[in-house]
């Protein structure tokens, strides 16, 4: 399951560009800033299922970790819309927002369908009895 994980946070980082794309042009001067915190859900889901060694945490702690991902990412694309719709700055770049929205959509987004998957097995582990 954490290949599984490891592979589909990947989906995280090339949404991570998408939302740089929207948060890009309403901050241009701190496009690093921004990159930096647009990429904590995948360094977050990466760094805990990179090595094959067994998980840092406990399952119910991983599946918290899951939950915070997947709401970070759904918060930055939120806002990132929210702010595009509102303010409406001029573009200074050649990326469209319809790249960007693909990128945070068809590839970050689907993600969740995995991590879902995930937590639910985890939940499921977590209420087995102890024999």
């Amino acid at each position: 399951m954490k290949s599984t994980l490891n592979i589909a946070s990947h989906g995280l980082a090339v949404g991570a560009l998408g939302q740089l794309a929207l948060f890009g042009r309403l901050f241009p001067d701190h496009s690093s800033l921004c990159a930096a915190i647009l990429l904590v859900p995948w360094f977050t889901i990466f760094f805990v299922t990179f090595c094959n060694a067994p998980f840092p945490c406990s399952a119910r702690t991983f599946r918290y970790i899951l939950l915070f991902a997947m709401c970070w990412y759904a918060s930055m694309s939120l806002l990132g819309e929210a702010l595009i719709f509102c303010i409406q700055p001029v573009s200074h770049s050649h990326f469209s927002l319809f790249a960007g929205r693909v990128l945070i959509y068809l590839f970050g987004a689907v993600t969740f369908f995995v991590f879902i998957k995930a937590s639910i097995i985890i939940r499921r582990h977590e209420n087995e009895p102890e024999p």
